[in-house]
Protein backbone atom coordinates (compact mmCIF):
# COMPACT_ATOMS: atom_id res chain seq x y z
CA UNK A 1 0.00 0.00 0.00
CA UNK A 2 3.36 2.00 -0.53
CA UNK A 3 1.57 3.75 -3.21
CA UNK A 4 -1.29 5.60 -1.63
CA UNK A 5 -1.24 8.63 0.47
CA UNK A 6 -1.62 7.22 4.38
CA UNK A 7 -5.28 9.06 4.11
CA UNK A 8 -6.66 6.69 1.37
CA UNK A 9 -5.12 3.51 2.98
CA UNK A 10 -6.60 4.28 5.88
CA UNK A 11 -9.94 4.73 4.33
CA UNK A 12 -9.18 1.57 2.00
CA UNK A 13 -8.19 -0.43 5.51
CA UNK A 14 -11.12 1.18 7.68
CA UNK A 15 -13.73 -1.82 7.34
CA UNK A 16 -11.50 -4.21 8.54
CA UNK A 17 -10.85 -5.62 11.62
CA UNK A 18 -7.44 -4.33 13.46
CA UNK A 19 -6.65 -7.90 13.71
CA UNK A 20 -7.15 -9.03 9.75
CA UNK A 21 -5.14 -5.79 8.78
CA UNK A 22 -2.14 -6.50 10.97
CA UNK A 23 -2.33 -10.00 9.51
CA UNK A 24 -2.47 -9.00 5.95
CA UNK A 25 0.39 -6.28 6.56
CA UNK A 26 2.26 -9.08 7.91
CA UNK A 27 1.60 -11.51 5.30
CA UNK A 28 2.46 -8.95 2.98
CA UNK A 29 5.59 -8.34 4.11
CA UNK A 30 6.81 -11.88 4.16
CA UNK A 31 5.79 -12.28 0.53
CA UNK A 32 6.81 -9.03 -0.78
CA UNK A 33 10.36 -10.06 1.21
CA UNK A 34 10.45 -13.46 -1.05
CA UNK A 35 10.76 -10.98 -4.26
CA UNK A 36 13.49 -9.41 -5.94
CA UNK A 37 12.47 -5.94 -5.76
CA UNK A 38 13.45 -5.17 -9.48
CA UNK A 39 11.19 -7.27 -10.83
CA UNK A 40 7.63 -5.74 -9.71
CA UNK A 41 5.52 -7.65 -12.47
CA UNK A 42 6.30 -10.57 -10.93
CA UNK A 43 4.60 -10.37 -7.56
CA UNK A 44 1.06 -10.31 -9.29
CA UNK A 45 1.90 -12.95 -11.50
CA UNK A 46 0.72 -16.43 -10.89
CA UNK A 47 4.36 -17.93 -11.14
CA UNK A 48 5.41 -15.53 -8.44
CA UNK A 49 2.54 -16.65 -6.44
CA UNK A 50 3.75 -20.58 -6.94
CA UNK A 51 7.00 -19.77 -6.09
CA UNK A 52 5.90 -18.41 -2.87
CA UNK A 53 4.10 -21.00 -2.01
CA UNK A 54 6.76 -24.09 -2.47
CA UNK A 55 9.12 -21.41 -0.74
CA UNK A 56 6.39 -21.67 2.46
CA UNK A 57 6.09 -25.43 1.73
CA UNK A 58 9.99 -26.29 1.82
CA UNK A 59 9.79 -23.71 5.11
CA UNK A 60 7.01 -26.39 6.53
CA UNK A 61 4.61 -23.70 7.17
CA UNK A 62 1.32 -24.35 7.32
CA UNK A 63 -1.51 -24.46 5.02
CA UNK A 64 -3.74 -22.83 7.55
CA UNK A 65 -1.16 -19.84 7.24
CA UNK A 66 -0.86 -19.87 3.32
CA UNK A 67 -4.09 -19.74 2.81
CA UNK A 68 -4.49 -16.21 5.13
CA UNK A 69 -0.98 -14.93 3.43
CA UNK A 70 -3.15 -16.09 0.32
CA UNK A 71 -5.58 -13.59 1.52
CA UNK A 72 -3.58 -11.11 2.19
CA UNK A 73 -1.92 -11.01 -1.42
CA UNK A 74 -5.66 -10.97 -3.10
CA UNK A 75 -6.39 -7.76 -0.71
CA UNK A 76 -3.01 -6.04 -1.86
CA UNK A 77 -3.49 -7.22 -5.84
CA UNK A 78 -7.14 -5.64 -5.62
CA UNK A 79 -5.48 -2.30 -3.99
CA UNK A 80 -3.00 -2.04 -7.06
CA UNK A 81 -6.26 -3.01 -9.27
CA UNK A 82 -4.93 -5.94 -10.89
CA UNK A 83 -6.41 -9.41 -10.96
CA UNK A 84 -5.64 -12.08 -7.92
CA UNK A 85 -2.93 -14.02 -8.76
CA UNK A 86 -4.01 -16.33 -6.09
CA UNK A 87 -7.43 -17.26 -8.27
CA UNK A 88 -5.26 -18.97 -11.24
CA UNK A 89 -5.85 -21.79 -11.99
CA UNK A 90 -2.51 -23.52 -11.36
CA UNK A 91 -2.05 -21.95 -7.64
CA UNK A 92 -5.73 -23.18 -6.96
CA UNK A 93 -4.78 -26.38 -8.12
CA UNK A 94 -1.48 -26.37 -6.38
CA UNK A 95 -3.11 -25.61 -3.17
CA UNK A 96 -5.73 -28.24 -3.73
CA UNK A 97 -2.44 -31.15 -4.21
CA UNK A 98 -0.92 -29.25 -1.03
CA UNK A 99 -4.15 -30.64 1.12
CA UNK A 100 -4.62 -33.58 -0.26
CA UNK A 101 -0.85 -34.31 0.07
CA UNK A 102 -1.08 -32.94 3.67
CA UNK A 103 -1.61 -36.05 5.78
CA UNK A 104 -4.91 -35.84 8.36
CA UNK A 105 -4.53 -35.06 11.81
CA UNK A 106 -5.34 -37.84 13.98
CA UNK A 107 -8.80 -37.14 15.47
CA UNK A 108 -8.52 -36.76 18.79
CA UNK A 109 -11.78 -36.60 20.29
CA UNK A 110 -12.91 -39.92 21.79
CA UNK A 111 -15.96 -41.74 21.21
CA UNK A 112 -18.46 -42.41 24.62
CA UNK A 113 -18.06 -45.66 25.36
CA UNK A 114 -20.71 -46.73 28.24
CA UNK A 115 -17.71 -47.01 30.74
CA UNK A 116 -16.85 -43.12 29.87
CA UNK A 117 -20.68 -42.21 30.14
CA UNK A 118 -20.72 -43.86 33.48
CA UNK A 119 -17.50 -41.36 34.20
CA UNK A 120 -18.95 -38.73 33.09
CA UNK A 121 -22.48 -39.51 35.44
CA UNK A 122 -20.78 -39.72 38.39
CA UNK A 123 -18.67 -36.44 37.58
CA UNK A 124 -22.04 -35.15 37.72
CA UNK A 125 -22.54 -35.61 41.28
CA UNK A 126 -20.09 -33.25 42.22
CA UNK A 127 -21.22 -30.73 39.62
CA UNK A 128 -24.82 -30.47 40.01
CA UNK A 129 -25.90 -27.68 42.15
CA UNK A 130 -28.98 -29.55 42.47
CA UNK A 131 -30.84 -33.44 42.74
CA UNK A 132 -32.87 -32.03 39.79
CA UNK A 133 -30.03 -30.58 37.73
CA UNK A 134 -28.25 -34.02 37.94
CA UNK A 135 -31.64 -35.78 37.33
CA UNK A 136 -31.52 -33.45 34.09
CA UNK A 137 -27.83 -33.89 32.74
CA UNK A 138 -27.72 -37.73 33.17
CA UNK A 139 -30.81 -38.20 31.44
CA UNK A 140 -29.82 -35.86 28.58
CA UNK A 141 -26.02 -37.41 28.54
CA UNK A 142 -27.71 -40.79 28.69
CA UNK A 143 -30.19 -40.30 25.92
CA UNK A 144 -27.81 -38.65 23.91
CA UNK A 145 -25.26 -41.84 23.97
CA UNK A 146 -28.24 -44.37 23.26
CA UNK A 147 -29.52 -41.98 19.98
CA UNK A 148 -25.99 -41.50 18.84
CA UNK A 149 -25.05 -45.51 19.65
CA UNK A 150 -27.82 -46.44 17.66
CA UNK A 151 -29.60 -48.32 20.92
CA UNK A 152 -32.37 -45.86 20.34
CA UNK A 153 -33.87 -44.44 17.27
CA UNK A 154 -36.16 -41.72 17.34
CA UNK A 155 -39.28 -43.64 15.49
CA UNK A 156 -39.35 -46.13 18.34
CA UNK A 157 -41.08 -43.71 20.64
CA UNK A 158 -41.43 -44.42 24.60
CA UNK A 159 -41.55 -48.54 24.64
CA UNK A 160 -37.79 -48.21 24.24
CA UNK A 161 -37.54 -45.91 27.20
CA UNK A 162 -38.19 -48.62 29.14
CA UNK A 163 -35.41 -50.74 27.88
CA UNK A 164 -33.24 -52.28 30.53
CA UNK A 165 -30.10 -50.45 28.59
CA UNK A 166 -31.44 -47.12 29.22
CA UNK A 167 -32.52 -47.73 32.77
CA UNK A 168 -29.23 -49.51 33.44
CA UNK A 169 -27.12 -46.05 32.53
CA UNK A 170 -30.01 -43.91 33.83
CA UNK A 171 -29.88 -45.21 37.22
Amino acid sequence: METWCPIASDLITAPMVPKTKRMYESAWQIYDASFDSRVEAERFHPEGVLKFLLQQREGGKSLHLVRRQLSAIAFFAGLKGVLDPSKDLMVRRAIMGWERMTSPKEDARRLIAAARLAQLVTILVRVCSSPYEFSLFRFTYSLAFLVHSGWLAWGQGLSCLMSSSLIVLCV
